[in-house]
Formats: C-alpha cells, structure tokens, sequence
C-alpha cells in the first residue's frame, strides 16, 4: 500500500506566514502540521509516501525525507497546475500497479482514529465527522448497512450531517485513478475544480461500495483560528515541553507549553497553551494560546491568539491615560 498526502495548495488563508513558509511546514505543538499528520498513520502498513507539491516547492519533499528516513520511501509527484484535490491526487498515478492499495490523508488535516486494520479487512472507506454546518464540507448519505449512497462537495441542501474529513482507503487505487479521468475528461467541476469528492461520486454511481468510519478527532489547520485550537488541543495531550537551555529569568511558565531551544524569557508570563520556536525572545511580556515562531522578538506586550512570524518584533508602547469617573475603555487586538 502507498500513502498519498497532497500538499500543494498556497495557503492562501493563512498568510502571511505562507508568504515564506508552507502550510504543512508551520508549527504546532512542537512539529510542523506534516509530522503530526504522518504521526497519526504510523500505525497503518505502507512501503511508500507520495507527496503532491507544486512545481516550485520541494520544501516539504526533503523536510519529510529527511525527517522520516529509514521509516518508508518518500517520492514527489508534480502538480503544475492548482485544478483542484482530484486533479492533485491524479498526479500520482504513475507510481501504483494494478489493484494496488492507496491511503490518502490531506496535507492540512491532523486527524485522531484507528486505521490498523486496512490491510486485514480490505473495506473501502472515506473518513467522516458529524459536523454542525455540513453545508461548508463535502457530505456523505448512508443507507441503513452503513454503505455510501451518495456524495455531494458543499451542498446547499445537505441530505447529512456526515463532513469527508479528508482521510480515504481504497484496495485499487487504479479505480479512483480512473474516475477522476473520467471527470476530467468530461470536464465535470465543482466551484471550478475537479473534486475527489466527485470521481468518488462516479465510483457510488456506478456500483462501487464505500463504508464510512468516524474518527475520534479531527483538527483542521487551514485558518489562523483554527491552527491555534489544533495548538491549544495537542498541547493538553501531549504536556509539556521545555528545552534544558531555556533561560527563564524571574519568569512564570504556565502549562501546558511547548518551548524550543534557544528561548529567553525575561520578566514575563508564558501560558497556557504557547508554542515557541527557536530563538524567540520575550522580554515584559504575557502570552498564551499563541504560536511564536522562530527568531520572533517581543517585547512589553500582552499577546493572545495570536501568530507573531519568523523574525518578527513586536513592541507595544505602553498607554497613558487620563479618564473621569464611570469611563468605560476597552482596547481590542
């Protein structure tokens, strides 16, 4: 069995750290969103992990090669042009046999379930989540054996609350390959993309069985708010962090934290729920639920759901005020 893991989108809802850094390459917890995203399928049996880039990007390629070497193979396959997820997982075709199994797990959801068992049971599934909006997601309909019936990629109407949390197993990756050629060839878009969501649709359409199983947990890291609740959520389970060089000078830290090397902390309050990367500095300051990449410098501030950026300062001049009886004075980030 291979893996599939498409990465190349830009990231567009999280710049600016985009701008320099890749989405699966921003930090949270303690690692970047890719490990922990290749973390939660160690468990499953694959021989090789195929990453979908753009052309300009090898980043993620040697950080995952390198980071995971002697694990499995990593190879990259190209998409030149961003047509859509299906159109993404097309590109990797050329490395499957016939009847070969493929995984695939998208590149900016970390996900908590059991995927053990794919090779002893061989049952096609897609992954899936009870949702409170299912109009935002791709949905799925089930018939009274658990089977699939029906597909539809953010529907105005949804016949469930079922979301495809991006995680799917099939025991013949050639017959998704086909579907989505099918799509393509005949043009069939959704919001002008061609959707995985609607090759699997042909599959249904034409016979094929998927299951569904819902995971445990799912964290999505495609907006600034919610890479900060995936932070605050791996940070409660995993504890804390703190490097043996960390200098902490008449300092507080609250767990739980992650804190890298090379951290100086001088006068401040740290917690809960903060990631530092190397070579941060804080000096005045008070801090939780934030991701401080590295060689960020802050200083006299009180930050919170925030992302300050790799080498950034940030510096807040302190307020002088001169205001009567019954004032009301309510300063917003």
């Amino acid at each position: 069995m291979k893996v599939v893991i498409p990465v190349a989108g830009a990231g567009t809802r999280l710049r600016p750290h985009t701008l320099t850094t890749p989405k699966p390459l921003l930090p949270v917890a303690g690692k970047p969103i890719i490990d922990h995203i290749i973390e939660s399928i160690e468990s499953i049996s694959f021989d090789t992990l195929i990453l979908v880039t753009s052309p300009d990007n090898g980043d993620i390629f040697h950080h995952v090669k390198m980071t995971w070497r002697g694990k499995f193979d990593v190879v990259r396959a190209i998409q030149n042009e961003k047509l859509g997820l299906g159109h993404a997982i097309f590109q990797a075709r050329n490395y499957f046999e016939p009847g070969e199994d493929i995984f695939i797990i998208l590149g900016d959801t970390i996900i908590e379930g059991k995927f053990d068992d794919l090779t002893a049971q061989k049952t096609d599934f897609l992954a899936v989540k009870k949702v409170d909006d299912p109009s935002n997601y791709g949905i799925v309909e089930i018939d009274d054996k658990g089977r699939i019936v029906s597909l539809e990629e953010k529907p105005k109407n949804p016949k469930s609350n079922l979301a495809i949390v991006g995680v799917y197993y099939i025991h013949d990756a050639h017959a998704l390959f086909e579907a989505i050629q099918y799509i393509i060839a005949n043009d069939i878009k959704t919001k002008n993309e061609y959707q995985i969501t609607d090759a699997l649709k042909k599959m249904v359409d034409d016979g094929w069985t998927f299951y569904t199983r819902e995971i445990e947990n799912w964290y999505d890291c495609g907006r600034v708010s919610e890479i900060l609740k995936t932070n605050r959520f791996l940070l409660e389970k995993k504890g804390t962090t703190k490097s043996k060089t960390l200098k902490l000078e008449n300092s507080v830290v609250v767990d739980p934290v992650f804190i890298d090397e090379d951290v100086r902390i001088q006068n401040s309050i740290v917690g809960p729920y903060v990631h530092i990367s190397p070579g941060v500095s804080l000096k005045n300051v008070i801090v939780q639920d934030s991701i401080l990449l590295e060689g960020a410098s802050v200083e006299d501030a009180h930050l919170a759901m925030s992302i300050v950026g790799k080498n950034a300062k940030v510096k807040v001049a302190p307020l002088k005020l001169n205001i009567g009886d019954y004032s009301e004075l309510d300063i917003e980030g």
